[in-house]
Parts: structure tokens; sequence; C-alpha cells
């Protein structure tokens, strides 16, 4: 707040917070000099998640007390929690009159802060909710994640009344689904392909394939795809099967299967290639023939093609890693391929059932094993489900209940209970009358421990702070002031090549990131610095920094750039973690880190 207007006497400036803060004083009385300025410090404590908002108030008077001046402006802030959730997701099939939904394990949650979401439906669609909001809510923008983030919106709509995040207006979800259009369009090259990140120049042959996927099926959906960007795309698809006759490795071959099936969805299909890659099938992998099946079944093929393409077993043991790719996948797939072609085989209940086993707490995992697994089985959901639709009763946890109804028009019936610690392990049971009823059951909760230590799971990751004094030196990180710039440094160890890694590192609430490209070699006496971490991409949000690489080799390597203090206060700093992103299991994370830091003198 200011005013240009020269007076000498007393200003007072008052505060008043929501509920998200409070402060033990909120209103000051303080004396300005003519021409000068005083800085009034109000110390504030966060006491709640969430948006918080705040108004400031001033009034001026002049010492005769007959001249006034009045100002107020309003500060928001979102608040977080400095330790991830830690959540449980437990889905069941009720067919009989009782049951039990599910029963808390994780002590974290028994001693957290937080709720049970209950979710029931008469259609086992609820069975792929957690894997549907892993893919909507997952944070990064390259092109296999963005087209996967797209899928649900085009494919599962006539689902939404399961899906509570797709049960948005025609207007929400066409800005949605144009928000992933545009971005995919951000990452066309001069060729006509896509590269992996925005605003690349390489083009990928399967991220452009997986890309063109999206770009079919949004124009199915009836979205408008800009016809000149699907055109480059689908003509770069078409001059990459080009020399398919004379690749010999698998790996090479792979790409061009999806190809094939993208060209093929958007009634560009090239038949000629796809009996090329059909006599090279002893080199496909399982998922490459049913994507090559899909290919010539969308095109009107031979059946004995198909037959032959989808004729093998998987084969778990004999499964060669691909960059994107896993044994889930290879199940989603070939489900998908029959699905479309006999929809009544035995084969596709064998490998729906093979496919629901594999998921874990929920879900298949990742963005790619989340994407084909929802395709494949919401086409099979909606062909083999039958069965009385209505049911109603009541869901229990301790002396908390809640009735609920199903039917064909109210297919999902929701409830929330809060964790409460003296009743938190009892189970949380169901009792109904009517058709079947399947249950999805989410509790997550804030862990009362937020100090975390480091976790090695295939990666050694720490952080470090230094000051960088204006003469670029850097001091220790002590006696921090607003102002203060600070050199932050993530040293790692990579002990196995890795395709496609995330470093991202959370920043404490009293700083913010200044420079992720700032490079120096300055360190701090008995430090030493590994080899410069080289990014693919990387992304500088307002509290956090994320650093990509898609091949990154064994060895130790450090990461630096610059933040500043922006708060006094203090704050914990959250883990920064580092992760395969089609290997989750693979990842490392450093110890959280207390940080106090002291208003401008």
């Amino acid at each position: 707040m200011h005013n240009n207007t020269e007076f000498d006497g007393e200003a007072e400036v008052e505060m008043q917070l929501d509920e998200v803060a409070r402060a033990a004083e909120p209103k000051q009385h303080i004396a300005v000099p003519a021409k000068g300025s005083v800085a009034v410090d109000f110390p504030i404590e966060f006491v709640a998640m969430g948006h918080g908002k705040w108004q400031w108030h001033a009034t001026f008077r002049t010492q005769d007390g007959k001249t006034e001046f009045r100002d107020a402006v309003r500060s928001e802030l979102d608040v977080g929690y400095p330790a991830p959730l830690v959540r449980e997701v437990t889905t069941k099939r009720v067919e009989g009159n009782e049951a039990e939904l599910a029963r808390i394990g994780d002590p974290q949650i028994l001693e957290g802060s937080g709720e049970a979401k209950i979710s029931l439906t008469n259609t086992r669609t609820l069975e792929l909710h957690e894997a549907l909001r892993q893919l909507l809510e997952y944070p990064y923008g390259c092109v296999e994640q963005a087209t996967s983030s797209l899928l649900p919106w085009l494919t599962v709509r006539d689902l939404r009344a399961a899906f509570p995040e797709l049960a948005k207006s025609d207007a929400e979800v066409a800005k949605a689904v144009n928000h992933g259009l545009d971005l995919l369009i951000s990452m066309q090259t001069s060729g006509g392909g896509l590269s992996y990140w925005p605003h690349g120049n390489e083009p990928m042959l399967w991220g452009s394939a997986y890309g063109g996927l999206a770009f079919v099926l949004a124009e199915k959906a009836g979205f408008k795809v800009p016809e000149e960007n699907s055109n480059k795309l689908f003509t770069y698809l078409s001059q990459q099967l080009r020399g398919t006759a004379e690749e010999l490795t698998g790996y090479g071959l792979s790409d061009r299967c999806l190809a094939v099936y993208t060209l093929a969805l958007a009634g560009k299909a090239e038949p000629a290639y796809h009996e090329v890659l059909f006599n090279k099938r002893a080199k496909l992998s399982a998922e490459d023939r049913a994507l090559l099946a899909l290919a010539v079944i969308e095109s009107n093929g031979p059946a004995t093609m198909i037959d032959e393409l989808l004729r093998s077993q998987i084969d778990e043991d004999a499964y060669v890693e691909q960059w994107f790719g896993s044994v889930t996948r290879e199940y989603a797939l070939n489900l998908l391929a029959w699905t479309r072609y006999q929809p009544h085989s035995p084969r596709v209940d064998e490998l729906a059932s093979d496919l629901f086993r594999k998921r874990s707490n929920g879900h298949w995992g990742t963005t790619q094993n989340n994407a084909w697994t929802i395709l494949a089985l919401s086409s099979y959901l909606r062909a083999v489900e039958k069965g009385d639709p209505n049911s109603w009763g009541e869901i229990c946890w301790a002396a908390a209940n809640k009735s609920f109804a199903l039917s064909k028009a109210k297919p999902l019936a929701t409830a929330s209970f809060p964790i409460v610690a003296a009743t938190a392990a009892a189970p949380i049971t169901l009792a109904k009358s009517g058709g079947q009823v399947f249950s999805e059951a989410t509790i997550e909760a804030r862990p009362r421990l937020t100090e975390r230590p480091k976790q090695d799971r295939g990666y050694f990751l720490a952080r470090r702070y230094a000051r960088v004094e204006d003469d670029g030196r850097l001091t220790p990180a002590t006696d921090l002031r607003v102002g203060d710039r600070i050199l932050v440094t993530l040293d790692l160890q990579v002990r196995r090549r890795a395709t496609f890694v995330a470093l991202e590192d959370p920043l404490p609430g009293v700083f913010e990131p200044l420079n992720p490209a700032f490079k120096s070699q300055e360190t701090l006496a008995g430090e030493t610095l590994g080899a410069d971490w080289t990014s693919s991409y990387q992304e500088m949000r307002q509290d956090r920094v994320v650093f990509f690489s898609d091949l990154l080799y064994p060895g130790r390597y450090s990461v630096r750039y610059l933040a500043r203090v922006v708060a006094a206060g203090e704050a914990l700093a959250p883990s920064a973690k580092i992760q395969e992103m089609y290997h989750p299991e693979r990842f490392g994370s450093a110890e959280t880190q207390k940080i106090s830091t002291a208003p401008l003198k």
C-alpha cells in the first residue's frame, strides 16, 4: 500500500485473516516521519491447509488529526502440507448383503488427520476410478503424459455418471480437451512429427504416433483439430513407415506398429505395411502384435491375419523391457484387440481378470499402463455388464453411518468419514439389499510426522543450501534474511542406466525459485560437485523446480539453481525426489530441512 501525500503523523495498520492463518498482533499503531517510510512486521502462523486470504487496512492521520487517508489491499496464498498425503485405495465387489469394505493398516494414517471417502456404484467401471484420477492429476507435460491425460475426456465420457472428475459441463470438457490439444501442437516440429517435450526440435516416432491417437479420438468425439496440424502429423507417420522391410530389430518395428494403428484409426490405413509387419511377426512383442491386429481390424483386413497375431499367449518371463512398455500394457492392448475382434471369446474374460489382478493401490502404476488399461477395460465392461442396478443400504464406520441408494439413473453414491483416532482401526462395513455393489474406499491422511529421512530405492539424493553474496562468493545458509539469494545444490548418484527421469525439488514457503538454469562451480569448503546434469526439459513453478532427463547414465551428478528468500519465518522444505516416470518403484528422496529466515534489517 502506498500514498503519495507528504505528511508527518501516525498510521494504524490492521490485518484481517481467514480461518487458514492467525496473528497474535492483528493491529499496530506506528509513527511515520515526513517523506519517510516504516516497515511493519506482522508475525503470522498458518494453522490449516487451503487458500489463505487476508486484508490489510491502513488509516493515516496527521498529527493535528484533521486529515485522514485510507487504503487497503488483499493478499492470497495457497497453504499446503510439507509432507505428502499417505493414501490407501481398496476396491471390492459386494454380492452378499454384508461386507467389510476396508480396514486401515498404515500406522501413519491411523495416527494422522484425514478422511475416508467411500464410493459405491452398480457398475464395475468404478474399479477404473483411481487409474483415471492418476491420469487427470499427473503433474508433467511430455507428449506421452499430455496424450494419456486427454484420453479419459475422449473415450469414457459416456461413463462420467460413475466418475465425479468427468462430470463437467460441455464448456469445461472442451476447455480441458483444447488445452491438451494445444499442448500437443506446441510439440509439433517443422517436419510434422511431435517432439517429446514442448517446443522441441527433434520428432519422436513413438510419441508422434501416440499423440496422433489423441488427434484422431478428439476428432471422432467432435472436437476441432486444426487440419493443417493433423495432416502434417499423419504424413510424417506415413513417411516413417518407409524402410520397414529392411528393419531387422524388434525395437525398430515397435514404433511402426503403433503408427499403423493410428493411421488406420484415422482412416488412412496402409495395408501394404500391415503385410510387411505381419511377415516380421516373429520379431514383434505381444503388444506390438496386438497393435498390428488393431490396425488390421480398423481397416477391415483379413481375419486370418488377426487370428495369427492374437493366437500366442503372453509370456511374462520373456518380456523385453521397452521405454514406455510393461507386461501390464501387453495385457491391456491384447484385451483391447480381442474386445474389438471377438468380444464374446473366453480369451476376453481371461485377459480382463489378469489385468484386474495387476492393479496395486487402485491403479496400474504409470500413465501408460493406466491409459491403455482404461481404454481396454472400459470397452470390456460396456460389453459384459448385466444385472440388477438397484440397491440400497448403509455404510458404517464404528458409530458413524450413512445411507445410500443406487439405480440406473443414479449409479454413484459417495460418503465421507473423518478419521477419528479412537475408532480408526475399526472396519468400514456395508449392509445392503438389492443387486451387486462395487465399492472403492479411498483413505488418505496427513501424517503427524512431517520430517522425512532420506530414502534410497535405486537413487541417492541429497540437497544443500548456500547463500550467494553480492561478490558471488558462497557462505553457509545461516542467519538468512529476506532478499538473500540462495544456491540450491542437488547431489545424486545413479547406479544404472535410466530413461525418462524426473527430479523434483519443492521449495520451503519462505523461498521462491529465481533461475533454474544457473551455472556455477563455486563450492563451500569441503564440498565437491558431480558431473553437470543435462536437462532434456525443465519447469520452474511457484513452489518447486522440476528437471527431466530422457536418458541418464550411471554416475554422480549435481544440479544447481538459484532461489530467493521472500518472507521471514520458519518453514519446512519438503523432500526433493528423483524418480523414473515409467518405473516409479525406482526412486530416491532427500531428507526434509527446517529453514528459518529473518526480516530485512
